[in-house]
């Protein structure tokens, strides 16, 4: 059989010997023709699976990677994988199946598939489950730690990296446990934990180094080295910059590394760029540009390069290496030649590396900017309102790829800036319409995706989802494989591209089907709309009301103001807002702090300065005005029109509050939520009193008298109290009751612990809440401590307990800002409900009952101002004079309220 010819019968240890000879000492050239012949004679001569079969698999598909035939060598992977299906194969080696997810997920990476390298990456670990030392465990998590990296999913990819690493030491795999920490550093990178980054890549180089491994035999060491400079460029050490670049650079030349060299060079051209060595920078990313073999990092290299041009003011270059970046990364844009030119949308939504394409949009929008504040022209001010929105599209379409939570707020952190520019170009185009939607959408979505992983998903079958992921897997095997297409080839990229978007149909024609029957689940997913400024000026219309929505940013401070006839958008300096807030709501929620007269004229110094920052400029009319604040809530009530004596704007504004215009549009009560508060009873009351001794929580004793002064007012009602106060109990009463009021404890304001309310046995979290909908209700009331305030994720709202009821369709909700002391909780909360009873809209009621109790009582404003509105201000409809039409009230006593509790008893009407 010399030469690899064979027989018309060889036996199975000639097959099994000819193999690996052609395996050791064969070219890949030569392996790609001879072992696919050795494996059909082994099919034909039936001598069935086993390890030498499987290997010679194995090799043939390496052979066909290294001879840039992916497709086969892709496909020869996915056969030994198959071979572990059947229970009759359960005898073969598991390391060979493990070695063929591995090199499937690499080749797979390697033609930008990375989706399904993942999903790969993830089978092979189930099934390496039970061979956790074994080399090729390790390894798929390095892939997969780089996949998530390159995917933007920062936390997961330090998560996964740590734990491959420690997996790579049980195994006694240096390589692959160096990749892992490697992975890890570079996410630590990305996520701005810089001593993190630097304490994982010293241990990569300590492996390196204690193995003997010498800095001109290992590019790995050439990486760690660059990752290093990187580091110290963020800390701005850069005498240590020069020093690491320069170690990185010597070992990829001496090895002639092309893609290491490259890499250095766009790296080191970020380093001249900060440091203003901008030819310097312009020579080495021109060159990084010219010979980089990786798309991802020549758009990388062009996109610094169009910063090199931008920041020395010469625009138009910039613009035009921007271009030349869009079109590495989406092949076909046909807008190279062309600076004004977009991609479509479906253009963007179908890269797949929408990370590296946000940059650039980004970085091009600004250069507009700038462009046009130097020559004053309109169009480029237009033209960087549109590239603005581009980006701000790309944010939307990689939200719904992302999972992490550390990840997602990064993205947000990240494009912050990208909003407050992009609200400047609207301030300069005199466009309070563009102005109004940045910052709409500046609020992001991060609480909706919060809320999402909480609870949303549950709503789907077990179907639903299975049939969601393998849409959305084949929408992104198309669109690698679209992406993989070598430019040029015309009727490649067509075939590819009408399959990528019948694949897209279908996905699209499922998400309709979402729409209407998981509405909540549809929404935080994938709802990403706004309301126009138009819209909004009719809803302020019919309540003779005023918005402003103001934007905190880093340069400037922007406020705008909208009623129903116009908008105003005011720009003013950033200096000083941060810490006057911060200084503000400090003497505030600090119980007894302003009773001292140096504290109360801080207070009212403080709160004059808020005013004239957030109200004076406006020159509102007296009457209602709702307020979406940018972070956190202020309570304007108490913003001071004079330093010397209070004067509150309480005294000419009912204020009340939105997480953004489009949810309390969205939030208006519609006719089959009134319908269902119809059909449902009057007033449901809740007092645990006592609670399970593992709660740990102090007895709340005495409020049943509160509770049952409140309960009279209404018709049919229920109370539980004591032992029958329970979670369950709430749960399934809740839904068919108008009005529901809690005295319990609650936890809304820890940053690790999501909000939760006490019953007597157990607690409550706020995904636990229901299937997404209290059909009945509109109003909550939570005068627990802080139960308003959450985790302040800026730019995305509040996320706390209050937020988390409005999210199940309760249009309405009081929350408070800070501990209130419980007897003037008690005579607020009923003063509240004798205005309402009287039929005023809810902004308007609690006004009057903060003024009335202020007046009467001479209390300080810390006692009456932490009680806000949230959401829908119109009155309570009424069924009957004797039933409320309308309501969820939650009075949530924390265990830093005294508070009264009730008895258990039903009365009908």
């Amino acid at each position: 059989m010399a030469g690899g010819q064979l027989r018309a019968q060889t036996s199975r240890t000639e097959l099994q010997k000819a193999a690996t000879d052609v395996a050791k000492k064969s070219s890949p050239s030569e392996q790609t023709r001879k072992l696919p012949v050795f494996i059909a004679t082994w099919q034909r001569q039936g001598y069935g699976i086993d390890t030498s079969y499987v290997r010679m698999h194995l090799n043939v598909a390496k052979a066909f990677y290294l001879t840039n035939n992916i497709d086969k060598a892709i496909a020869y992977c996915k056969q030994v994988i198959r071979f572990y299906a059947s229970e009759s194969t359960a005898f073969l080696d598991p390391e060979d199946c493990l070695a063929a997810y591995y090199r499937l997920c690499y080749f797979q990476n390697e033609v930008g598939q990375l989706k399904a390298a993942r999903e790969t990456v993830l089978s092979g670990l189930r099934f390496g489950q039970k061979y956790p030392k074994s080399e090729w465990v390790a390894s798929l998590y390095s892939t997969l730690a780089y996949i998530y990296n390159v995917e933007g999913d920062f936390e997961k990819a330090a998560q996964i990296g740590e734990q491959g690493a420690q997996i790579g030491q049980l195994a006694g795999d240096r390589e692959s446990r160096v990749n892992c920490l490697f992975e890890a550093a570079k996410a630590y990178r990305s996520l701005n934990r810089v001593a993190r980054a630097h304490q994982t890549i010293d241990q990569a180089i300590q492996i390196m180094k204690t193995s003997g491994v010498k800095d001109r035999d290992d590019a790995s060491l050439a990486l760690y080295y660059d990752l290093k400079a990187t580091l110290y460029r963020r800390e701005r050490k850069f005498d240590r910059v020069k020093e690491y670049f320069d170690k990185a650079l010597a070992i990829n030349i001496s090895l002639k590394d092309t893609t290491g060299i490259a890499n250095c060079y766009v790296d080191l051209g970020n380093y001249y760029f900060e440091t203003r060595q901008y030819s310097q920078a312009e020579r080495v990313l021109t060159e990084a540009a010219r010979i980089h073999p990786a798309l991802i990092n020549r758009a990388r290299a062009l996109n610094n390069l169009g910063g090199v041009y931008w920041k020395q003011g010469q625009f138009k270059r910039g613009l035009v290496a921007y271009q030349q970046g869009i079109e590495t990364l989406i092949p076909g844009f046909a807008g190279k030649t062309n600076v004004r030119v977009l991609p479509s949308l479906d253009a963007v939504r179908f890269c797949p590396h929408k990370d590296f394409l946000l940059s650039i949009i980004q970085d091009k929008a600004d250069t507009w900017l700038d462009s046009a504040k130097a020559t004053g022209s309109q169009p480029c001010f237009r033209l960087a309102s549109d590239t603005y929105k581009l980006a701000d599209k790309i944010i939307d379409f990689m939200r719904w790829d992302h999972t992490g939570e550390g990840s997602k707020l990064f993205w947000r952190e990240k494009t912050r800036s990208m909003y407050e520019r992009a609200i400047e170009t609207a301030y300069r185009l005199k466009g309070p319409a563009q102005a109004f939607y940045f910052l709409e959408k500046s609020r992001a979505v991060m609480l909706a995706d919060k809320l999402n992983e909480l609870g949303a998903r549950q709503q789907l079958t077990e179907g639903q989802i299975e049939e969601e992921q393998l849409l959305r897997r084949n929408v992104a095997q198309r669109q690698e494989e679209l992406a993989a297409i070598p430019p040029g080839d015309r009727v490649a990229y067509s075939k590819a591209q009408t399959s990528l978007l019948d694949e897209q149909d279908k996905l699209d024609s499922f998400l309709k089907r979402l729409e209407v029957t998981n509405p909540s689940y549809y929404r935080y997913r994938y709802d990403s709309t706004t309301v126009s400024l138009a819209r909004l000026q009719t809803y302020l219309k019919g309540r003779n009301a005023s918005f402003v929505s103001y934007f905190a940013g880093d340069s400037a401070f922007y406020v705008l103001r909208v009623s129903k006839d116009n908008a105003q958008l005011i720009c003013q300096k950033a200096n000083g807002y941060t810490s006057d807030v911060k200084a503000f709501m400090a003497l505030l929620s600090a119980s007894g702090t302003i009773n001292q007269r140096p504290l109360f004229a801080r207070f009212l110094a403080l709160g004059n300065g808020l005013y004239r920052r957030l109200l004076a400029p406006l020159q509102l009319p007296g009457g209602s005005v709702i307020v979406s604040p940018d972070g956190g809530f202020l309570p304007f009530e108490v913003l001071s029109e004079s330093a010397d004596h209070p004067a509150f704007a309480i005294n000419r504004y009912a204020f009340s509050y939105a997480y953004s215009a489009r949810l309390l549009l969205r939030e208006s009560p519609s006719r089959s939520s009134l319908m269902a508060g119809m059909q449902g009873g009057d007033f449901l009351g809740i007092a645990p009193v006592r609670f399970a001794a593992s709660l740990k929580q102090n007895t709340l004793n005495g409020s049943d008298g509160a509770l049952e002064a409140i309960a009279g007012r209404f018709g049919v009602h229920t109370l539980l109290t004591h032992e029958g106060a329970t979670r369950g109990a709430f749960q399934r009463e809740a839904p068919h009751y108008r009005i529901i009021q809690l005295f319990t404890h609650a936890v809304a304001n820890d940053a690790d612990q999501e909000p939760t309310l006490y019953f007597a046995d157990s607690t409550l979290k706020l995904s636990e809440l229901g299937d997404g909908r209290l059909p009945a209700t509109q109003l909550a009331v939570l005068t627990a401590c802080k139960t308003g305030v959450g985790v302040d994720q800026r730019g995305e709202g509040v996320f706390s307990l209050a937020r988390g009821f409005a999210a199940l369709g309760v249009t309405s909700v009081v929350s408070t800002l800070w501990s209130v002391e419980d007897n003037v909780t008690y005579e607020l909360t009923k003063l509240f409900y004798q205005y309402l009873d009287e039929g005023y809209e809810k902004d308007i009621a609690l006004q009057k009952a903060k003024l009335d109790l202020a007046q009467s009582a001479d209390l300080l404003p810390n006692q009456w101002a932490g009680l806000i509105l949230i959401g829908d201000t119109r009155p309570l409809e009424r069924a009957s004079p004797w039933r409320w039409a309308a309501g969820l009230i939650l009075v949530a006593g924390g265990s830093w309220v005294s508070t009264r509790w009730a008895r258990r008893r039903q009365k009908l009407v």
